[in-house]
């Protein structure tokens, strides 16, 4: 069938349209900061393991000074704490400051039905040359990923330096003392806002600040006209904090029976990757699931396959050096920067 090329531009200029707003990100809500605690709630930290939280370390008992402070114990903060390491510092001179009840990120964060990260595992998930470690799918999906970052925290022994539920408030330079001071806030419930105080404010020195904070991992609400969403009486969670407890299944299983939803009406507001990936899961189980979109996404096949252990071996992880060969033979492709002759080790669309 012939495509009015076009016809097709015209769409697409069309729906962009809808997406240029002039309020930017105040379309949005600040979760944490709303006047609503049912909007609030929707931040709350229900992956945290209080026995866990309540065994390690209190912040304000911490050493003072460090050589290393990390702030996040994300991918990013879990690499640069092992990069660390591997040039022979120690972890006695690394701590890191994590919001959350955990390490890991938008993979503690997210662990809604079917999630699975969309670039290819064997360039997306870190070290794995050094961990010796052969994803179990070309897309690995959040509950692999989420292990295997626990995985690599405990290879290198940074669960004893990591301070969870710590947020940084203040960073300056001291050039007298050659130092960074920092005032941070620690809590139990990383949900630190004007109406719910930190339990504790305390102080640190380091000789160098690592800044690894992303935006995946903050929850994004739509400001409303009219009542909002805080007004709606049902059950209502944000995908980022998935309430299995309304739903049923676990989120130890990548595809959970989510049983509790069938003979329930749902919806769900936006089309975006956490979408695309979630609705068919509440398809299965609801009675009726309602789609609130705002501008279409473009879906293409998974082309999902299971690793073979062979060419895993013999093609992909044959030679050391492999993993960042790879990633830049990946980004040389995305980028238009690979030349004609490139061969193309992702393949991925």
């Amino acid at each position: 069938m012939a495509t009015n090329i076009p016809s097709v531009h015209e769409t697409y200029a069309y729906e962009a349209q809808k997406r240029l707003r002039t309020d930017g990100l105040l379309q949005f809500q600040d979760v944490q900061q709303s006047a609503s605690a049912r909007i609030r709630h929707l931040a709350h930290d229900a992956w945290a393991d209080e026995e866990c939280l309540s065994a390690t370390e209190p912040a304000s008992t911490c050493a003072k000074r460090t050589k290393f402070l990390i702030m996040g114990a994300r991918v990013g903060g879990i690499v640069s704490a092992v990069r660390l390491i591997l040039a022979r510092f120690s972890t006695d001179q690394i701590r890191l400051g994590e919001a959350a009840g955990g390490a890991g990120g938008t993979w503690y964060w997210n662990r809604f039905p079917g999630l699975h990260c969309d670039v290819e595992s064997y360039v997306y998930m870190p070290l794995l040359e050094e961990m010796d470690y052969m994803p179990s799918q070309k897309y690995a999906s959040g509950v692999e990923i989420r292990h295997y970052l626990q995985k690599v925290v405990e290879k290198y022994q940074l669960h004893h330096r990591i301070i969870l539920g710590t947020k940084v408030d203040s960073l300056r330079w001291e050039e007298q003392d050659c130092v960074w001071k920092a005032e941070l806030s620690s809590s139990h419930d990383p949900v630190l806002t004007r109406y719910e105080p930190p339990v504790n404010a305390w102080a640190a020195e380091a000789e160098f600040v690592i800044l690894t904070a992303g935006y995946l991992a903050r929850p994004q609400v739509p400001t409303l006209d009219g009542a909002g969403v805080d007004s709606f009486q049902g059950d209502m969670f944000h995908t980022a904090r998935w309430d299995y407890g309304v739903t049923g299944g676990s989120s130890e299983d990548v595809f959970p029976q989510l049983e509790k939803l069938r003979d329930k009406k749902v919806g769900i507001i936006g089309t975006g990757a956490t979408a695309i990936q979630v609705i068919r899961c509440l398809a299965k189980h609801a009675k009726e699931v309602s789609v609130f979109q705002r501008t279409p996404s473009a879906v293409y096949s998974r082309g999902q396959q299971g690793t073979d252990t062979k060419e895993w071996r013999d093609k992909i992880a044959s030679a050391e050096g492999w993993h960042r060969d790879r990633m830049e033979n990946m980004t040389a492709r995305m980028s238009r920067s690979a030349s004609s002759g490139l061969a193309d080790l992702v393949n991925d669309e």
